[in-house]
Protein backbone atom coordinates (compact mmCIF):
# COMPACT_ATOMS: atom_id res chain seq x y z
CA UNK A 1 0.00 0.00 0.00
CA UNK A 2 1.59 3.27 -1.14
CA UNK A 3 2.04 5.96 1.50
CA UNK A 4 1.99 3.77 4.59
CA UNK A 5 3.41 0.62 6.13
CA UNK A 6 1.28 -1.71 8.28
CA UNK A 7 2.47 -4.11 10.96
CA UNK A 8 0.11 -6.57 12.66
CA UNK A 9 0.99 -7.85 16.15
CA UNK A 10 -0.74 -11.06 17.18
CA UNK A 11 -1.20 -10.97 20.93
CA UNK A 12 0.00 -13.77 23.17
CA UNK A 13 -1.72 -17.11 22.90
CA UNK A 14 -1.27 -20.35 24.78
CA UNK A 15 1.26 -22.77 23.38
CA UNK A 16 0.91 -26.52 23.68
CA UNK A 17 3.25 -27.98 26.29
CA UNK A 18 6.48 -29.38 24.93
CA UNK A 19 8.88 -31.85 26.49
CA UNK A 20 11.84 -31.68 24.16
CA UNK A 21 15.37 -33.10 24.22
CA UNK A 22 18.31 -30.78 23.60
CA UNK A 23 21.70 -31.97 22.41
CA UNK A 24 23.71 -29.92 24.90
CA UNK A 25 21.96 -31.12 28.05
CA UNK A 26 21.23 -34.46 29.67
CA UNK A 27 17.71 -33.62 30.83
CA UNK A 28 14.42 -32.87 29.06
CA UNK A 29 12.97 -29.39 29.31
CA UNK A 30 9.41 -29.09 30.61
CA UNK A 31 7.54 -26.50 28.56
CA UNK A 32 8.59 -23.06 27.40
CA UNK A 33 11.73 -21.85 29.19
CA UNK A 34 11.69 -25.15 31.10
CA UNK A 35 9.31 -23.67 33.69
CA UNK A 36 5.99 -25.41 32.96
CA UNK A 37 5.66 -26.95 36.42
CA UNK A 38 6.30 -23.60 38.12
CA UNK A 39 3.64 -22.01 35.92
CA UNK A 40 1.07 -24.65 36.87
CA UNK A 41 1.77 -24.08 40.57
CA UNK A 42 1.49 -20.30 40.15
CA UNK A 43 -1.76 -20.56 38.21
CA UNK A 44 -3.21 -22.87 40.86
CA UNK A 45 -2.47 -20.65 43.85
CA UNK A 46 -3.99 -17.33 42.88
CA UNK A 47 -5.25 -17.02 39.33
CA UNK A 48 -8.79 -18.33 39.59
CA UNK A 49 -10.95 -18.74 42.68
CA UNK A 50 -13.03 -21.36 40.84
CA UNK A 51 -10.02 -23.46 39.84
CA UNK A 52 -8.32 -23.13 43.23
CA UNK A 53 -11.50 -24.08 45.11
CA UNK A 54 -11.99 -27.23 43.03
CA UNK A 55 -8.32 -28.15 43.22
CA UNK A 56 -8.18 -27.77 47.00
CA UNK A 57 -11.33 -29.88 47.34
CA UNK A 58 -9.75 -32.65 45.28
CA UNK A 59 -6.45 -32.51 47.18
CA UNK A 60 -8.12 -32.53 50.61
CA UNK A 61 -10.46 -35.36 49.62
CA UNK A 62 -7.85 -37.55 47.93
CA UNK A 63 -5.33 -37.21 50.78
CA UNK A 64 -8.07 -38.49 53.08
CA UNK A 65 -8.89 -38.05 56.72
CA UNK A 66 -6.79 -40.96 57.98
CA UNK A 67 -3.82 -43.02 56.84
CA UNK A 68 -4.12 -46.62 58.01
CA UNK A 69 -0.67 -48.15 58.36
CA UNK A 70 -0.20 -51.92 58.38
CA UNK A 71 3.14 -53.11 59.72
CA UNK A 72 5.90 -50.97 61.18
CA UNK A 73 7.53 -47.98 59.52
CA UNK A 74 10.67 -47.03 61.40
CA UNK A 75 11.37 -43.32 62.00
CA UNK A 76 7.88 -42.21 60.95
CA UNK A 77 4.98 -41.02 63.08
CA UNK A 78 1.40 -41.02 61.84
CA UNK A 79 1.63 -37.24 61.51
CA UNK A 80 4.76 -37.41 59.36
CA UNK A 81 3.22 -40.06 57.13
CA UNK A 82 0.07 -37.97 56.76
CA UNK A 83 2.14 -34.91 55.81
CA UNK A 84 3.98 -36.94 53.16
CA UNK A 85 0.69 -38.07 51.60
CA UNK A 86 -0.63 -34.48 51.69
CA UNK A 87 2.46 -33.22 49.85
CA UNK A 88 2.38 -35.97 47.26
CA UNK A 89 -1.34 -35.41 46.62
CA UNK A 90 -0.87 -31.67 46.15
CA UNK A 91 1.84 -32.21 43.53
CA UNK A 92 -0.08 -34.99 41.80
CA UNK A 93 -3.23 -32.90 41.34
CA UNK A 94 -1.53 -29.55 40.69
CA UNK A 95 1.21 -30.65 38.29
CA UNK A 96 0.24 -34.20 37.32
CA UNK A 97 3.02 -36.05 39.10
CA UNK A 98 4.76 -36.41 42.44
CA UNK A 99 8.09 -37.80 43.59
CA UNK A 100 9.50 -39.62 46.61
CA UNK A 101 13.16 -39.54 47.58
CA UNK A 102 14.18 -43.01 48.77
CA UNK A 103 17.13 -43.24 51.17
CA UNK A 104 18.56 -46.72 51.74
CA UNK A 105 21.22 -48.34 53.89
CA UNK A 106 24.28 -50.04 52.44
CA UNK A 107 22.35 -53.29 52.68
CA UNK A 108 19.54 -51.82 50.56
CA UNK A 109 17.00 -51.40 53.35
CA UNK A 110 14.77 -48.32 53.04
CA UNK A 111 15.54 -45.85 55.82
CA UNK A 112 13.67 -42.73 54.71
CA UNK A 113 10.91 -41.68 52.32
CA UNK A 114 10.96 -37.94 51.63
CA UNK A 115 8.89 -35.67 49.43
CA UNK A 116 10.70 -34.04 46.51
CA UNK A 117 8.76 -31.08 45.02
CA UNK A 118 8.00 -32.14 41.47
CA UNK A 119 8.98 -28.73 40.04
CA UNK A 120 12.60 -29.49 40.99
CA UNK A 121 12.76 -32.55 38.73
CA UNK A 122 13.23 -33.13 35.00
CA UNK A 123 13.42 -36.39 33.10
CA UNK A 124 16.76 -37.75 32.03
CA UNK A 125 16.95 -38.15 28.25
CA UNK A 126 16.15 -41.63 27.02
CA UNK A 127 18.99 -43.76 25.67
CA UNK A 128 19.17 -45.38 22.23
CA UNK A 129 16.84 -48.12 23.46
CA UNK A 130 14.31 -45.51 24.59
CA UNK A 131 14.94 -46.32 28.25
CA UNK A 132 14.87 -43.62 30.95
CA UNK A 133 16.85 -44.40 34.10
CA UNK A 134 16.35 -41.37 36.31
CA UNK A 135 15.73 -37.66 36.72
CA UNK A 136 17.71 -34.47 37.23
CA UNK A 137 17.21 -32.29 40.29
CA UNK A 138 17.68 -28.51 40.56
CA UNK A 139 16.32 -26.11 43.14
CA UNK A 140 15.77 -23.49 40.45
CA UNK A 141 15.61 -24.40 36.77
CA UNK A 142 15.43 -20.74 35.77
CA UNK A 143 19.03 -20.45 36.99
CA UNK A 144 20.35 -23.92 36.32
CA UNK A 145 23.91 -22.63 35.87
CA UNK A 146 23.88 -21.54 39.51
CA UNK A 147 21.73 -24.41 40.80
CA UNK A 148 23.50 -27.13 38.85
CA UNK A 149 21.24 -30.13 38.10
CA UNK A 150 22.27 -33.40 39.72
CA UNK A 151 21.28 -36.87 38.56
CA UNK A 152 19.12 -39.15 40.72
CA UNK A 153 18.42 -42.71 39.49
CA UNK A 154 14.92 -44.16 39.57
CA UNK A 155 14.17 -46.47 42.47
CA UNK A 156 14.90 -50.11 41.70
CA UNK A 157 14.21 -52.70 44.38
CA UNK A 158 17.06 -54.86 43.07
CA UNK A 159 19.67 -52.11 43.40
CA UNK A 160 21.24 -50.59 46.51
CA UNK A 161 21.41 -46.95 45.47
CA UNK A 162 21.84 -44.83 48.59
CA UNK A 163 19.54 -42.21 47.06
CA UNK A 164 16.91 -42.73 44.39
CA UNK A 165 13.64 -41.23 43.23
CA UNK A 166 10.26 -42.89 42.83
CA UNK A 167 7.97 -41.08 40.38
CA UNK A 168 4.18 -41.30 40.47
CA UNK A 169 2.36 -39.61 37.61
CA UNK A 170 -0.87 -39.55 35.65
CA UNK A 171 -0.45 -41.23 32.30
CA UNK A 172 -0.78 -39.33 29.01
CA UNK A 173 -0.33 -41.24 25.76
CA UNK A 174 2.30 -40.10 23.31
CA UNK A 175 5.42 -38.43 24.68
CA UNK A 176 6.92 -40.53 27.53
CA UNK A 177 8.25 -37.37 29.17
CA UNK A 178 4.81 -35.82 29.61
CA UNK A 179 3.79 -34.81 33.13
CA UNK A 180 0.53 -32.86 33.12
CA UNK A 181 -2.52 -32.44 35.36
CA UNK A 182 -5.93 -33.45 34.04
CA UNK A 183 -7.18 -29.84 34.16
CA UNK A 184 -4.47 -28.70 31.72
CA UNK A 185 -6.84 -28.36 28.70
CA UNK A 186 -8.61 -25.59 30.65
CA UNK A 187 -5.44 -23.64 31.44
CA UNK A 188 -6.41 -20.84 29.05
CA UNK A 189 -9.82 -20.57 30.73
CA UNK A 190 -8.20 -20.40 34.16
CA UNK A 191 -6.05 -17.52 32.96
CA UNK A 192 -9.09 -15.82 31.44
CA UNK A 193 -10.83 -16.09 34.81
CA UNK A 194 -7.90 -14.22 36.31
CA UNK A 195 -8.14 -11.48 33.69
CA UNK A 196 -11.88 -11.10 34.23
CA UNK A 197 -11.12 -10.55 37.90
CA UNK A 198 -8.47 -7.98 37.02
CA UNK A 199 -10.93 -6.21 34.72
CA UNK A 200 -13.47 -5.78 37.48
CA UNK A 201 -10.73 -4.75 39.90
CA UNK A 202 -9.15 -1.97 37.90
CA UNK A 203 -11.90 -1.27 35.33
CA UNK A 204 -9.42 -1.19 32.48
CA UNK A 205 -7.16 1.26 34.31
CA UNK A 206 -4.16 -0.32 32.61
CA UNK A 207 -4.41 2.02 29.60
CA UNK A 208 -5.06 0.94 26.01
CA UNK A 209 -8.06 -1.28 25.39
CA UNK A 210 -7.74 -4.59 23.52
CA UNK A 211 -8.05 -4.48 19.76
CA UNK A 212 -6.37 -1.25 18.68
CA UNK A 213 -5.12 0.55 15.59
CA UNK A 214 -2.22 2.87 16.26
CA UNK A 215 -1.55 5.21 13.33
CA UNK A 216 1.79 7.02 13.19
CA UNK A 217 1.05 9.92 10.86
CA UNK A 218 4.29 11.85 10.99
CA UNK A 219 6.08 10.16 8.13
CA UNK A 220 7.40 6.69 7.39
CA UNK A 221 10.72 5.91 9.12
CA UNK A 222 13.18 3.38 7.76
CA UNK A 223 12.62 -0.32 8.40
CA UNK A 224 14.97 -0.45 11.38
CA UNK A 225 13.18 2.33 13.25
CA UNK A 226 9.76 0.88 12.34
CA UNK A 227 10.73 -2.49 13.79
CA UNK A 228 12.08 -0.84 16.92
CA UNK A 229 8.76 0.96 17.48
CA UNK A 230 6.74 -2.21 16.81
CA UNK A 231 8.95 -4.25 19.16
CA UNK A 232 8.45 -1.66 21.89
CA UNK A 233 4.65 -1.74 21.54
CA UNK A 234 4.66 -5.53 21.37
CA UNK A 235 6.71 -5.81 24.56
CA UNK A 236 4.33 -3.48 26.37
CA UNK A 237 0.99 -4.85 25.25
CA UNK A 238 1.54 -8.50 24.31
CA UNK A 239 0.01 -10.27 27.30
CA UNK A 240 -3.32 -11.68 28.39
CA UNK A 241 -4.44 -8.32 29.78
CA UNK A 242 -4.46 -7.01 26.21
CA UNK A 243 -5.82 -9.94 24.20
CA UNK A 244 -6.58 -9.54 20.50
CA UNK A 245 -4.51 -7.74 17.88
CA UNK A 246 -2.55 -4.50 17.78
CA UNK A 247 -2.35 -2.93 14.31
CA UNK A 248 0.51 -0.46 13.89
CA UNK A 249 0.40 1.80 10.81
CA UNK A 250 3.14 4.18 9.64
CA UNK A 251 1.56 6.81 7.38
CA UNK A 252 3.30 9.30 5.14
CA UNK A 253 1.45 12.32 6.47
CA UNK A 254 -1.93 13.61 7.78
CA UNK A 255 -1.65 14.68 11.42
CA UNK A 256 1.42 14.44 13.59
CA UNK A 257 -0.46 13.05 16.62
CA UNK A 258 -1.22 9.29 16.53
CA UNK A 259 -4.83 8.29 16.04
CA UNK A 260 -6.12 5.40 18.18
CA UNK A 261 -9.17 3.44 17.02
CA UNK A 262 -10.74 0.57 18.91
CA UNK A 263 -11.50 -2.41 16.68
CA UNK A 264 -13.99 -4.13 18.96
CA UNK A 265 -17.10 -2.61 20.44
CA UNK A 266 -16.85 -0.86 23.76
CA UNK A 267 -19.21 -3.26 25.55
CA UNK A 268 -16.44 -4.89 27.53
CA UNK A 269 -18.52 -5.31 30.66
CA UNK A 270 -21.18 -7.35 28.85
CA UNK A 271 -18.50 -9.42 27.14
CA UNK A 272 -16.89 -10.33 30.45
CA UNK A 273 -20.24 -11.32 31.94
CA UNK A 274 -20.84 -13.73 29.07
CA UNK A 275 -17.29 -15.03 29.32
CA UNK A 276 -17.57 -15.62 33.05
CA UNK A 277 -20.24 -18.31 32.69
CA UNK A 278 -18.31 -20.07 29.95
CA UNK A 279 -15.08 -19.91 31.95
CA UNK A 280 -16.73 -21.55 34.96
CA UNK A 281 -18.21 -24.34 32.83
CA UNK A 282 -14.90 -25.08 31.10
CA UNK A 283 -13.02 -25.28 34.41
CA UNK A 284 -15.69 -27.56 35.90
CA UNK A 285 -15.50 -29.80 32.84
CA UNK A 286 -11.71 -30.05 32.97
CA UNK A 287 -11.88 -31.12 36.62
CA UNK A 288 -14.78 -33.52 35.85
CA UNK A 289 -16.90 -31.90 38.53
CA UNK A 290 -20.56 -32.26 37.54
CA UNK A 291 -21.94 -30.43 40.57
CA UNK A 292 -20.19 -27.17 41.63
CA UNK A 293 -21.71 -27.42 45.12
CA UNK A 294 -19.30 -30.26 45.92
CA UNK A 295 -16.47 -27.70 45.85
CA UNK A 296 -18.47 -25.04 47.65
CA UNK A 297 -19.27 -23.16 44.44
CA UNK A 298 -22.64 -21.57 43.74
CA UNK A 299 -24.27 -21.90 40.34
CA UNK A 300 -25.44 -18.46 39.08
CA UNK A 301 -29.21 -18.26 38.61
CA UNK A 302 -29.89 -21.53 40.42
CA UNK A 303 -30.99 -22.24 43.95
CA UNK A 304 -28.60 -24.22 46.11
CA UNK A 305 -30.53 -27.49 45.99
CA UNK A 306 -29.11 -30.68 47.48
CA UNK A 307 -31.34 -33.35 45.96
CA UNK A 308 -28.74 -34.43 43.38
CA UNK A 309 -25.68 -34.09 45.63
CA UNK A 310 -25.48 -37.78 46.66
CA UNK A 311 -25.43 -38.93 43.03
CA UNK A 312 -22.96 -36.20 42.07
CA UNK A 313 -20.66 -37.12 44.95
CA UNK A 314 -20.82 -40.82 44.06
CA UNK A 315 -19.74 -40.04 40.47
CA UNK A 316 -17.02 -37.64 41.58
CA UNK A 317 -15.65 -40.11 44.11
CA UNK A 318 -15.68 -43.04 41.68
CA UNK A 319 -14.28 -41.23 38.64
CA UNK A 320 -11.92 -38.67 40.16
CA UNK A 321 -11.05 -39.29 43.81
CA UNK A 322 -10.56 -43.07 43.98
CA UNK A 323 -8.33 -43.36 40.85
CA UNK A 324 -5.90 -40.79 42.27
CA UNK A 325 -5.96 -42.45 45.68
CA UNK A 326 -5.27 -45.84 44.10
CA UNK A 327 -2.37 -44.37 42.12
CA UNK A 328 -0.84 -42.94 45.29
CA UNK A 329 -1.41 -46.03 47.41
CA UNK A 330 0.05 -48.35 44.76
CA UNK A 331 3.20 -46.27 44.46
CA UNK A 332 3.80 -45.79 48.18
CA UNK A 333 3.00 -49.43 48.95
CA UNK A 334 5.54 -50.66 46.42
CA UNK A 335 8.16 -48.95 48.55
CA UNK A 336 6.69 -49.88 51.93
CA UNK A 337 6.26 -53.50 50.87
CA UNK A 338 10.04 -53.99 51.02
CA UNK A 339 9.90 -53.43 54.78
CA UNK A 340 6.67 -55.35 55.31
CA UNK A 341 4.38 -52.33 55.59
CA UNK A 342 1.50 -50.81 53.62
CA UNK A 343 -0.97 -47.93 53.83
CA UNK A 344 -4.65 -47.41 53.13
CA UNK A 345 -6.05 -43.90 52.62
CA UNK A 346 -9.45 -43.38 54.20
CA UNK A 347 -11.50 -41.14 51.90
CA UNK A 348 -12.78 -37.87 53.26
CA UNK A 349 -16.53 -37.98 52.68
CA UNK A 350 -17.91 -34.71 51.35
CA UNK A 351 -21.41 -35.89 52.20
CA UNK A 352 -22.63 -37.85 55.16
CA UNK A 353 -24.44 -41.01 54.15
Amino acid sequence: MEGNNIHVIQMGKMEQPSFIEHKRQDWVNAGKNNLLFDELIEVSTGYSSTHTSILRTKIDTISGTKIELTGTLINYTDKQLGELIDQLTADLETVGGCAIEVIRSKAGTILELNHIPIQYLRYQKADEKNQIYGMYYSRNWAYSRKYIPTYIPFYNKDSKDARSVYLIKKYWSGNPYTILPEYYPALNWIKIDNKISNFHYNNLANGLNPGLIISMNNGIPDDTIQQKIVDGLEAKYKDADNAGKLLVMFNKDKEHAPEITQLEGNQMHEMFLLLSEQVTQQILTAHRLTNPSLAGLATPGKLAGTTDLPNSWALFKENVILPSQTLLETGVNELLGTVGASIKITTKELLNS
